[in-house]
């Protein structure tokens, strides 16, 4: 799998989506995936964290049952099951981190888990969060959404914030949420060794390639805030976007404490502490 995206492992902004496989050879990595089933000698993607399932049509409208294995799964990008390892393993892993960071026992974010379809959105180039089946699918449109740990992360950000406050809506709410899933995606990114490069302030280094969408930023310093305003998620406000209003202030904030030594498990534990008993319409 990729760990966080090729762009990023390879400190190469001009990577394609339609480049050589060979290019992309030097940024996979092994991991253990924890906690999956096994009935007989095959192995599914079906823990009591993450669960792997199909419930969206996905690219060229086609139903992808989750992939299966004997002993491991080998497979490269362009193949689903490569989809379904990387969808699987950063969100129960961040889920695993949120409990690290105390939310566990009785303030346990997700004690049934969650499902996730690795090829859904009708093969959209969008992936989303559904608050009311609570479910998240990813889409393939141009690089594939969950071969880049940022939209896999800001994902489960969406999920993470709704099992926080399920009041989540209205006022400001869309482009907070937008900012935060960004922050939760750069966070990450932030506890590995080369994690800013090659752009520190760009989020999506991978999905959000030039040729796909160009993806966002977290480094926005001259977006201000307008009280007279509402903040929805993804609106354009001339030279910046409401995500990005939201993010940059968290990510910049980030950034700064961590080079003054404080620990981002600090910094993201003061971050989602933030959104207790807000309720709905906060700005």
């Amino acid at each position: 799998m990729f760990d966080p995206n090729p762009v990023t492992t390879l400190n190469n902004s001009t990577l394609s989506d339609t480049a050589d496989g060979a290019i992309f050879e030097g940024a996979y990595v092994q991991v253990n995936l924890a906690g999956v089933s096994q009935v007989g000698n095959v192995l599914s993607l079906n823990g009591s964290t993450v669960r792997i399932e199909d419930f969206e049509p996905g690219e060229g409208g086609r139903s992808m049952p989750p992939s299966t294995a004997t002993s491991e799964w080998t497979a490269r990008r362009g193949d689903n099951a490569f989809n379904d390892v990387m969808s699987y393993y950063f969100i129960s892993s961040s889920i695993e981190y949120l409990r690290k960071l105390g939310y566990q026992g009785d303030l346990e974010l997700f004690p049934s888990g969650i499902a996730i379809d690795s090829d859904g959105a009708n093969g959209a180039d969008n992936s989303h969060y559904v608050p009311g089946s609570d479910v998240l699918a990813f889409g393939h449109g141009c690089v594939d959404d969950n071969e880049d740990t940022d939209v896999i992360l800001h994902e489960l950000g969406h999920a993470i914030h709704h099992h926080i406050n399920p009041e989540w809506f209205g006022g400001d709410s869309g482009a907070i949420g937008e900012g935060f899933g960004d922050y939760w995606a750069v966070s990450y990114r932030a506890k590995l060794p080369n994690g800013a490069d090659p752009d520190p302030g760009k989020v999506f280094p991978w999905d959000g390639i030039a040729e796909c969408w160009g993806g966002r930023r977290a480094d926005v310093a001259h977006a201000m805030y307008d009280p007279l305003e509402t903040y929805d998620d993804h609106e354009s406000f001339g030279s910046f976007v409401s995500d990005e209003l939201w993010s940059t202030p968290l990510v910049q904030a980030l950034q700064d404490l961590k080079a003054q030594g404080v620990e981002v498990e600090t910094v993201d534990k003061i971050v989602l502490e933030g959104m207790f008993d807000i309720g709905r319409n906060f700005t």
